[in-house]
């Protein structure tokens, strides 16, 4: 991929030299651990370099909430042989030279195993949403399609299909009492009939995933307890809201910064829990790995807005469009808008 004014840094290959002037972004690797203060240190791994510290503080609390979305954070852990549980967190150093010289006294540094660990589209979409951020110019994204609901659901489904659980195989139950309830096609079983076939196709790895990324809404559902005079809130669980999905790197950081400004307009609030006994609530947006889209939380019970997907089909598109008599942009670069 061709250098793009708006990347920052340099992503650290297995051969690469470290630039120790610069900050740097590193991930951890804890054994036996569940918080970063459990457990033990026991390897660290050079992601990013040549950052300056308040890009590599961004870059941390970005990264921070969704390792993957930057590196495979299975194979770190298998690499250095941590004890289950394990856990990679990420964190950013101002005092590289230091830092390295201190994971070598530990033997702690390692090297990253394989250019495929750390993921450049990854660290693409996060550059494009500083970018926007700071108001700098980023180049045209593919236009949006169609929101396609079939597709959304054929990935989770083939990312079910990968998870070995004999103790509860879920997508093979539900494929079965399917087949079982649309057998002679009964009238009015087409829908289910869809969502069957799906589920076969998946479970026969004819669905292609793909490295593509979707952005979204995550929400909060709790449950009120009523304690004396006192009134609160017990949480429960809660549902992703799938804004977008298919996106390249650049869609995926405008699309992103797009919600955050305001993440209300992307779902239907009509559809969310609320009443005397319960509430949903929404929660900063993020981009996931299409194959990480989870069987359990992804919503598809229409909380997502349509409409709102329809203004952000028109936002991201970034051709001019003549509006009384001069040329205006549909979309600023910038975080106001």
């Amino acid at each position: 991929m061709s250098e793009k004014n708006w990347r920052r840094g340099r992503i650290v290959g297995p051969e690469d030299t470290l630039d120790l002037k610069s900050c740097a972004l590193v991930a951890e690797v804890h054994s036996r651990a569940v918080r970063a203060d459990d457990g033990g240190h026991v390897a660290s791994y050079i992601l990013v370099d040549g950052l300056e510290e308040a890009f590599a503080e961004d870059a941390m609390n970005f990264f921070s909430s969704q390792v993957t979305l930057l590196v495979d954070s299975s194979r770190l852990v298998e690499h250095c042989k941590a004890e289950f549980p394990a856990l990679v967190t990420i964190r950013m150093t101002d005092q590289y030279e230091g830092y390295v010289a201190q994971c070598f006294q530990f033997d702690f540094l390692q090297t990253i195993p394989g250019d495929d660990v750390i993921s450049q589209d990854g660290w693409d979409a996060f550059c494009v949403r500083q970018a926007m951020l700071r108001g700098e110019d980023v180049e045209d994204a593919d236009d949006l399609p169609e929101f396609d609901e079939r597709s959304l659901r054929r990935k989770v489904y083939a990312n079910r299909a990968q998870v070995k659980e004999d103790r509860s195989p879920w997508l093979v139950d539900e494929y079965n009492q399917l087949r079982e309830l649309t057998d002679g096609k009964p009238e009015g079983s087409e829908a289910l009939i869809e969502l069957a076939d799906d589920m076969e196709a998946a479970l026969n790895g004819q669905v292609l995933v793909g490295d593509s990324f979707s952005v979204v809404i995550p929400t909060r559902i709790e449950r009120a307890v009523q304690d004396g005079a006192m009134r609160h809130y017990i949480p429960q669980t809660g549902r992703e809201i799938v804004v977008a999905h298919g996106l390249d790197a650049v869609q995926a950081g405008k699309v992103l910064r797009l919600v955050e400004q305001d993440k209300s307009r992307f779902v239907d609030a009509s559809q969310l829990m609320a009443g005397s006994n319960s509430k949903e609530t929404l929660h900063p947006a993020f981009i996931v790995p299409d194959s990480g889209l989870n069987w359990i939380s992804t919503d598809f019970n229409g909380r997502r807005s349509a409409e709102g997907y329809k203004h952000l089909q028109a936002e991201l598109n970034t051709s001019m469009e003549a509006k009384d008599g001069e040329v205006v942009p549909m979309v600023a670069n910038s975080a106001q808008r």
